[in-house]
């Protein structure tokens, strides 16, 4: 194909005449489409950098499979790259959902703009190509579903399940314990993204005490860069909690300490040139001497009234991961904990934690955003409020989450007196 007054294929014209015969134009399903123009200098994340090439690449694979240009592609060439994708089928089922493809289109657009070409996902045959598999999905039942919020009481029942076998285990099960309630504490609390949560560094973290002069005080989270724009900042507030099992300030500087206590002394062994055993095993000594203190503590009573540790290097990364190859020690290896690790630990704590089943698989690393807007909103607390912790900016989007949740919640036909 050289020209877009060209004439296509049969099969590709086949199928936007199929497409375009099964939309409804008067649907009033959402453009999947976004129609900004952002400018190609725009920051973008490496998951959606990464989707986004992927995407690009399936893309001209199929156009060379078909004999057809990809770039500059024409609407119709892309309106029938995404039906014969769409059209895949495992057992009856559409292997790929909606919002997939819409991502490939946002990825075809983004590649063009960037190369400074035509956009030709932005036109009319792209976008009913999008509503008419999102209908048709939609029809077959295939609703995507949403991840399952944990809410206040879901978190405390994971709390004490990680405390009760963390009690009953070795040293490698505190340490574990001592890692994930704080994650889950933190996360839920702070409302951020997983990727946030993940990115945290010690540097980002700072007490800070009311303006207006009373004793309240705030640990501050540092939110460097968002899925939208990496370039930007913004700040997550942890209060402290009335109990001090679930406290975020308690939970937090806890594990603040062991990693703490691991560094330093690795790095002070390593200064007197001791072997890496020798090192390990000095770190390894300092966190179960550090765990069987914070274990004699009063778990009824804050602990919270301490400074926050002080390490070596602002850019250590806070989350670490516990594996065979660090000896289940936190050490730094560079490689901090990545978010795709968030939903995995929180999937393993809801199962030790009798969850259901059928749950668990609905639990995401976004269950915990999502719990914290949902039981806020079903709380009461307003949507601003809400956004001033979530960092999100528009409020139907922090709606939508209390409006996804049950329908029996809040229902007006529960207040009819009949």
């Amino acid at each position: 194909m050289t020209g877009r007054g060209e004439v296509i294929g049969a099969d590709v014209r086949q199928s936007v005449v199929e497409l375009r015969e099964v939309a409804d134009d008067g649907a009033a399903a959402d453009d999947p489409v976004s129609d900004r123009h952002a400018s190609r200098q725009e920051v973008r994340s490496p998951h959606t950098t990464r989707a986004y090439r992927s995407a690009v690449h399936r893309f001209e694979t199929w156009c060379a499979e078909q004999g057809y240009r990809s770039s500059p592609a024409d609407p119709e060439v892309v309106a029938a790259f995404l039906a014969a994708a769409g059209a895949e089928c495992d057992a009856g089922i559409y292997r790929y959902s909606a919002s997939t493809l819409s991502v490939w289109a946002a990825a075809i657009r983004r590649d063009h703009l960037d190369a400074d070409l035509p956009d030709p996902v932005s036109t009319p045959v792209v976008r009913t190509a999008l509503r008419s598999m999102a209908k048709r999905r939609s029809a077959a039942g295939q609703v995507p579903e949403r991840a399952d919020a944990l809410l206040a009481d879901d978190l405390r029942a994971l709390v004490d399940s990680i405390s009760a076998r963390a009690a009953a285990g070795d040293w490698k099960a505190h340490i574990a314990a001592c890692r994930d309630i704080a994650l889950i504490v933190v996360g839920f609390c702070s409302a951020r993204r997983r990727s946030e949560i993940a990115a945290i560094q010690f540097g980002d973290l700072r007490i800070v005490s009311d303006e207006a002069g009373s004793k309240e005080q705030w640990i501050t989270m540092r939110i460097r860069g968002s899925r939208t724009s990496l370039t930007s900042v913004a700040y997550a507030q942890l209060p402290r909690s009335r109990d001090s099992r679930y406290c975020p300030w308690c939970r937090l500087l806890d594990w603040l300490m062991v990693v703490t206590v691991h560094d330093n002394t690795i790095r002070t062994a390593k200064d007197h040139g001791e072997p890496e055993d020798q090192q390990v095993r000095a770190a390894r000594r300092s966190v179960i001497r550090l765990l069987d203190n914070l274990s004699d503590r009063d778990p009824q009573l804050h602990h919270c009234d301490r400074e926050l540790p002080v390490h070596r290097r602002a850019t250590a990364p806070v989350w670490r991961a516990l594996a065979k190859s660090t000896r289940y020690l936190p050490a730094d290896t560079g490689h901090p904990l990545t978010d795709q690790t968030i939903p995995l630990i929180l999937k393993k704590r809801c199962q030790e934690a009798g969850f259901d089943s059928a749950r668990i698989a609905r639990i995401s690393g976004h269950s915990l955003r999502s719990g914290f807007i949902t039981q806020a909103r079903a709380d009461g607390i307003a949507s601003e409020d809400i956004k001033r912790q979530s960092g999100h900016k528009r409020t139907d989007t922090v709606d939508h989450y209390y409006d996804s949740a049950p329908s029996y919640h809040k229902n007006a036909a529960n207040q009819l007196q009949l």
